[in-house]
């Protein structure tokens, strides 16, 4: 479903991660932790197509996305991406969680367990709809339903 080859990205002649290759397959749940600034963002903006990495491939469904016009890889996005941006329309100093739940919070019916409830139930509709989900977290607890929990490290070399 989802597959990058050593992918490379820099800006400015500084590396923002090098070397790093992953594979979803259908029905997993994988979390990728990483600390603020080690290039998740900038990973997660590779694989929807809307930034080329400097070297290496993203391949949604065994097609390279490199070889898409713009218009293909929106039309990727559009049919087979789905994304929950933690930076638009959220407070940015939280969690996506944490953005999630704020209304709760608000109404003081806030509970940790309904935030892993919705994690959980999001993990069982990836399996249920044979998809797959990368969830790019800074939370553990998060990351601790996921099948597989991966790192993105300030190098950008994702390890198990």
């Amino acid at each position: 479903m989802l597959e990058l080859l050593t992918l490379r990205k820099a800006f400015a002649n500084t590396p923002v991660f090098d070397g790093v290759s992953l594979t979803l397959k259908a029905g997993e749940f994988v979390a990728l932790l990483g600390e603020s600034g080690v290039g998740k963002s900038t990973l997660l903006n590779c694989i929807a197509g809307l930034d080329e990495p400097d070297e290496g491939e993203v391949r949604i469904n065994g097609t390279a996305l490199h070889t898409l016009s713009e218009s293909a890889r929106a039309r990727v996005r559009r049919e087979h991406l789905g994304f929950v941006f933690q930076a638009f329309h959220v407070l940015p100093h939280l969690s996506v969680a944490d953005n999630v739940s704020l209304p709760l919070r608000l109404l003081q019916r806030y509970n940790d367990g309904r935030v892993q409830q919705v994690l959980a139930a999001l993990r069982q509709q990836v399996r249920e709809a044979g998809a797959a989900c990368l969830l790019v977290t800074h939370s553990a607890a998060a990351a601790g339903l996921a099948d597989r929990v991966l790192r993105l490290t300030g190098d950008g070399i994702i390890l198990p």
